[in-house]
């Protein structure tokens, strides 16, 4: 009795993949610049109390934020709101940092004088008017 047998070879191919670029410890190149403070705001009810005022950050290459307001608040908000019910001048300051230093900007807010919205006044005919005579013709 005689058994044959075939050997086959088979081939096993290692594909080794070796990848380069940025390891996570290198600085992206943005955070490798100075941060630079900047900031505008409107105020969205002017005259009207209390007031409401948006805040945003166009600071460039900032990581961290933190808007220090007149009354002693704070913020990390990239956009925060803040009511005022004085009419005064408001001190705002945004500080930003990244890993490579830091920057701020101070800038005034000024509340004018609080005014009530006018009243729509209506005009009515007196009672013994012909409401034809008073309305206007079209």
């Amino acid at each position: 009795m005689q058994h044959n047998f075939t050997i086959r070879l088979a081939t096993v191919v290692y594909l080794i993949l070796i990848f380069t670029g940025c390891k996570k410890e290198d600085p992206s190149p943005a955070s490798s610049l100075p941060p630079k403070a900047d900031f505008f705001f409107v105020i969205t009810n002017p005259g009207i109390m209390p007031a409401v005022v948006k805040f945003s950050s166009v600071s460039s290459h900032a990581e961290i934020l933190t808007w220090y307001f007149d009354d002693g608040t704070t913020s990390s908000l990239d956009k925060p709101v803040a009511r005022y019910s004085e009419t005064r001048v408001f001190r705002v300051k945004l500080v930003v940092s990244n890993a490579t230093g830091k920057d701020s900007i101070t800038r005034d807010v000024k509340i004018d004088k609080a005014y009530t919205r006018p009243k729509r006044i209506i005009s009515l005919p007196a009672p013994d008017t012909d409401v034809n005579q008073w309305m206007p013709e079209r």
